[in-house]
């Protein structure tokens, strides 16, 4: 309901300037009369005077209005400038003479004016769009990529364009990110329209939906509310995408760096390991070995000092291959090539 009333609205907004023209056409009209007749201008000087009156409404108002125009000209030509005057009498071939050259002045002169209008304005529309697509592209590149980028995109493509809302849901985090005041019931629009695969768009209500394609899928559904060409809505729609893709690929750029300098800490921390153990176990190994050259020591006292130094030496050679496999996994260790007689 809030929706429709809204519509309403709109439209009697859209069609207010055309009464006001309208009106304005008219006003001309009766202002030109009264001059005309108060000052008792000849019938030639008054036609000349609606002529023009008629292409200016014509040029600088549209056909409808100087159509309009034209008819009170002729009417008023015969009512106010043609005897007997003060009284209708369209039987003169000339009032037909002069209704129909209003009337194809009118036409003529509005079909070009409103030719040249709608050129003059599809070209400012196409150009503003320009600038708001590059004013997104640009702003898309500072995008902050540590953080989600749809709460970032909706906010934008809701002030660049002066969107009344903005919404969009991404499959790959299951969130949808929403941007204006959305009516009752269409708070999960963006995911319904990617549940439904629903991306048709409705003029009356002037919605637009889309579905953004990344990698081998949909994952993204774009749902803007605004007065907006839908070749515009195509083309950030399709930045937004590329957006979504740039992101992913630095989410993937990043784990892959901290599983690099994962891998380069743990190895740091087998390296420095590996020389905090062997520096006591030289230390034993030094010590039991002394004890084994000095003699004096009962069979049992002999075999267990053996013992301790067996277990040095053992527990070395598992320190210095600890040692070495830090330098595999950390990439300081090469291959040396000699030249070998194979017969």
């Amino acid at each position: 309901m809030a929706s429709s009333g809204a519509v309403r609205r709109k439209v009697l907004l859209r069609r207010l300037p055309i009464l006001a023209k309208s009106l304005a056409a008219g006003s001309w009209l009766l202002l030109a009369t009264y001059f005309g007749f108060v000052l008792h201008v000849n019938l030639t000087t008054i036609s000349f005077l609606y002529l023009l009156l008629v292409i200016g409404v014509a040029m600088f108002l549209g056909f409808w209005q100087a159509s309009l125009a034209s008819l009170l000209a002729a009417a008023s030509l015969d009512y106010f400038f043609t005897s007997p005057v003060f009284h209708f009498a369209i039987a003169d071939p000339q009032n037909w003479v002069a209704l129909g050259m209003f009337q194809g002045v009118a036409l003529l002169i509005g079909r070009l004016s409103t030719k040249e209008l709608r050129s003059k304005r599809e070209a400012g529309s196409h150009r503003a769009g320009m600038e708001q697509l590059y004013e997104l592209s640009r702003n898309l590149l500072l995008l902050d990529l540590h953080q989600a980028p749809g709460p970032q995109l909706v906010v934008l493509i809701q002030r660049i364009f002066s969107a009344s809302v903005a919404a969009l849901f991404d499959m790959n985090l299951d969130r949808q990110d929403r941007a204006g005041e959305w009516a009752e019931g269409e708070e999960d629009l963006a995911r319904q329209c990617y549940l439904d695969e629903n991306a048709k768009d409705n003029p009356e209500t002037e919605t637009w939906r889309r579905i953004l394609l990344a990698g081998h899928g949909p994952v993204v559904t774009l749902v803007v509310r605004g007065s907006l060409n839908p070749l515009v809505v195509d083309a950030f729609a399709s930045l937004a995408a590329i957006a979504m893709v740039r992101h992913q690929s630095f989410e993937k750029e990043e784990r892959a760096e901290n599983a690099s300098k994962g891998e380069q800490l743990r190895a740091a921390a087998m390296d420095a390991m590996a020389h905090k153990f062997k520096t006591p176990l030289t230390a034993v190994q030094t010590a039991s070995s002394g004890l084994l050259e000095l003699g004096g020591m009962s069979v049992s006292q002999r075999d267990l000092v053996t013992l301790i130094d067996d277990e040095a030496i053992r527990m070395n050679k598992l320190c210095t291959r600890l040692l070495m496999t830090a330098k595999l996994e950390s990439g300081q260790v090469g291959l040396q090539t000699t030249e070998v007689n194979v017969q």
